[in-house]
């Protein structure tokens, strides 16, 4: 739908529509789409909006665990190679994306959880990573910003997935509560 109106009446008002729209909402439009298939909406949105739909985007994992359909870890991957893999004209614009995650509550682990387990010593900074791959998304990071990859780097090798996954998944659910509760506020209010 935000693409039909970006194509329609322009990127300010698709600009409009995501700025009237809660941060759950945005979370779950961004994830119907991925790398392949990236959405508008996604290089639309302003950085800090992305570091905050980030903060609640694991509240939507369970749904998936259940269905068997992904792990935490490719969700997250899909979602960072979206926004970092899929437009490679504003570095300028990524790195203020980036920055923004990494200041955002939980971006640091956010940005880690793909690459627990990952073998850093297989990277091979001569030769051109296989596109779409856990290299490339590094790579990537490494090229926008040298201190978030060492950080992403050490929580990686230093971290343990199942409590960097909880983590992220309770902050995710008491913003999502805090959303709603706020939603809810003025619903009590005399008229």
């Amino acid at each position: 739908i935000l693409e039909d109106i970006a194509s329609t009446e322009g990127d300010q008002k698709m600009i409009a529509v995501i700025s009237e729209l809660d941060i759950m909402s945005v979370a779950k439009i961004l994830r119907e789409f991925d790398a392949t298939i990236p959405s508008i909406a996604a290089w639309l949105m302003d950085p800090e909006t992305i570091g905050e739909m980030l903060d609640v985007e694991p509240s939507y994992w369970e749904s998936e665990f259940e269905k068997g359909a992904v792990t935490a870890q490719d969700s997250v991957k899909s979602m960072l190679s979206q926004i970092f893999l899929t437009r490679a004209d504003d570095d300028e614009r990524q790195t203020e994306i980036l920055d923004a995650i990494n200041h955002s509550e939980t971006g640091l682990l956010y940005l880690s959880l793909p690459f627990i387990g990952f073998d850093f010593e297989t990277i091979d900074f001569e030769e051109e990573a296989v596109s779409g791959s856990d290299e490339e998304l590094l790579l990537k990071i490494k090229s926008l910003n040298e201190s978030i990859y060492k950080a992403i780097l050490d929580t990686s090798v230093n971290g343990n997935l199942d409590n960097i996954e909880a983590i992220l998944k309770s902050q995710a659910n008491s913003i999502r509560v805090g959303e709603i509760s706020s939603d809810t506020d003025d619903m009590f209010e005399p008229l």
